[in-house]
């Protein structure tokens, strides 16, 4: 006989047999929510993670560690090679907006300055290439008057990101007279930065001022006198500096408002900047200023309002 048969089974077997199941099926199932809540749980920190990563990726505002002469060469002009620029990379920084003076360029036309600028609060219409600046003003240790500006109301160049811009701002020897010395010192004094490059509704106000060594480098810049007559136009001078060229022209007053555009032989179209107009008599004189032209240039291409031009040689 088996021992098993001495076993004496409840009369309620299968009630209790049913019961079990369900406790096991119950647990099974409490055991699968835990797992998923968990997994819930661990899948929205590892999320919140990534976000809170990313975030801090996007709104990191990256340190600017190129050259901005070199960089915007294209943009602004630039004839020569910058090794005998002034390296400078003075940094001041007021009311959360830190401009750093990178490198000086001279020639006998004007001193262009390079700069980056920080800012704390992000920067508005971050696709312009304009940088507004107020009271801006520059002067030089051989002379007292403020340099010119050159019709340009602020710096020229590109956003880097939402906070950084670098550019180049000119001052222009205009009403200077005399030779400029080899070396001097060059005194900036800015008293306002925009945060908007289109319009005048979110300016920082401060005080940012600079005293740099210079040193005059005329390499690349050149003159030439064609003498070359477009109908009452005559072509008296071009002048080729680091950053602008000037085109001299003499025709009658009532010629004066006539529009010249310029290109070089490659196409490339050279954005005018400003005119400056010596009247005397039926005559008058234009000196008309531009960006400067690529190094590459054989030629410079004048249009005039009637659609024709003429071709001038630079090499």
């Amino acid at each position: 006989m088996n021992s098993l048969d001495n076993i004496k089974l409840p009369d309620n077997i299968d009630v209790l047999t049913e019961n079990a199941i369900k406790r096991g099926e119950k647990y099974k199932n409490n055991k699968m929510k835990h797992r998923k809540i968990f997994a819930t749980a661990a899948s929205i920190c590892l999320v919140a993670t990534l976000s809170i990563a990313s975030i801090g990726v996007g709104a990191k505002s990256i340190e600017y560690a190129g050259n901005i002469f070199r960089e915007l060469k294209q943009l602004v002009g630039g004839r020569g090679n910058n090794e005998e620029n002034k390296s400078i990379n003075k940094t001041v920084t007021d009311n959360e907006v830190s401009l750093t003076l990178q490198e000086v360029l001279c020639d006998e036309y004007g001193v262009y300055v390079s700069f980056i600028v920080k800012s704390k609060e992000p920067f508005i219409n971050t696709k312009d290439s304009q940088l507004l600046l107020y009271d801006d003003y520059a002067k030089t240790s051989f002379n007292k008057g403020n340099l010119d500006n050159g019709g340009k109301a602020g710096l020229e160049g590109k956003f880097t990101d939402n906070n950084t811009f670098i550019g180049v701002e000119s001052y222009m020897f205009t009403d200077l007279k005399g030779e400029i010395p080899k070396n001097f010192t060059l005194d900036i004094n800015i008293g306002a930065v925009s945060l908007n490059s289109i319009e005048d509704n979110n300016i920082v106000r401060g005080n940012w001022k600079f005293s740099v060594p210079v040193s005059l480098n005329g390499e690349g810049v050149k003159v030439i006198t064609p003498s070359i007559k477009h109908k009452d136009i005559l072509i008296r001078k071009v002048t080729l500096s680091k950053l602008n060229t000037f085109i001299e022209m003499e025709m009658s007053s009532n010629l004066k408002k006539q529009r010249v555009n310029l290109f070089t032989d490659k196409g490339v179209g050279i954005d005018s900047i400003s005119n400056e107009f010596d009247e005397s008599n039926d005559k008058v004189i234009i000196k008309q200023r531009f960006k400067g032209v690529p190094d590459d240039t054989n030629k410079l291409i004048l249009n005039f309002e009637d659609k024709e031009s003429i071709e001038i040689s630079i090499k």
